[in-house]
């Protein structure tokens, strides 16, 4: 359900009520606000189709664990809207960012910044480490892994109840041990990279794996179709600028050449691309039909 603003604005919205929680609280999880803003902005804003919260606006306190005798609990759910099989289902993981969740629903509407004021006090449901009545949550999940088990078994069951809502993976918000990871991983290719244009002054390659294949002939295997960009990743993950411009035909099939130039060196791989161009007659060629 769109939001007036944009994911972009809304991010920052939750970064800022994040970091001012912290100044005033003398510390919380602002990292995690670092880290996952855009992805619950996102979520919230344009990824899930889900309905108005089912909650009050001002979470009640903590009613008590789910018993015979306590009819009234309810879950944090119904903060993304209620549960039916014409809606998504946001199963949040880990628990640990429950503040960046709370700092969520806030900015988007679902709840009021009054509610935030009663983080980690005693009696309340707006927990520090979320459970399954705070808001926002479904249940308690610690760990990623178990957010990503109780997903799959909720998706499963909707499958096998053919609910008519929207069924599968959305998105899953990664951990900041997975993240950093990945920050490492593009550091460590950004720097192999950026090494190789201290010898040369651009790097060429082709732009795919292998020539254009036929119509459909791939349309059963998506692996196949995903790494025909295989060697076109690298200068996106480095975020260095890449072009692609025709070469000679192979096996009477177009193939792609692909010009890669260090930061800021868009006019040096653009002029390469238009020398090539007019020394040679391949962006001419033609694939026979």
């Amino acid at each position: 359900m769109q939001n007036k603003l944009k994911s972009e604005e809304i991010a920052l919205r939750i970064r800022r009520r994040v970091f001012e929680h912290c100044i005033k609280n003398n510390g919380a999880y602002l990292s995690q606000a670092c880290s996952s803003a855009e992805q619950l902005a996102w979520l919230y804003n344009e990824g899930l189709n889900i309905g108005d919260s089912t909650m009050p606006s001002i979470p009640d306190n903590f009613s008590g664990v789910p018993s015979i005798d306590n009819k009234n609990y309810k879950t944090g759910a119904g903060y993304n809207g209620p549960i039916s099989n014409e809606y998504d289902r946001f199963i949040f993981a880990p628990a640990h960012y429950a503040l960046v969740a709370y700092a969520t629903l806030i900015e988007v509407g679902r709840m009021d910044p009054a509610g935030l004021s009663m983080f980690n006090k005693d009696g309340s449901s707006v927990e520090i480490i979320g459970a399954e009545h705070s808001p926002g949550m479904e249940m308690h999940n610690g760990t990623l892994g178990i957010g990503l088990s109780t997903a799959a078994g909720i998706a499963y069951g909707r499958k096998l109840n053919k609910e008519k809502g929207v069924m599968g993976w959305r998105l899953q918000i990664y951990s900041d041990t997975e993240r950093e990871k990945a920050q490492e991983v593009r550091t460590l290719l950004t720097e192999s990279l950026l090494n190789e244009f201290n010898k040369y002054d651009v790097l060429i390659s082709p732009t795919s794996p292998s020539v254009a294949f036929d119509l459909k002939s791939k349309i059963n295997d998506p692996l196949a179709m995903y790494l025909n960009d295989i060697c076109t990743i690298p200068a996106n993950i480095a975020g260095i600028p890449a072009i692609s411009i025709p070469s000679q035909l192979s096996d009477n099939l177009p193939v792609g050449l692909q010009i890669m130039g260090p930061h800021f060196s868009e006019s040096k791989i653009m002029n390469i691309g238009n020398s090539i161009q007019k020394i040679t007659d391949w962006h001419k060629e033609k694939p026979p039909i």
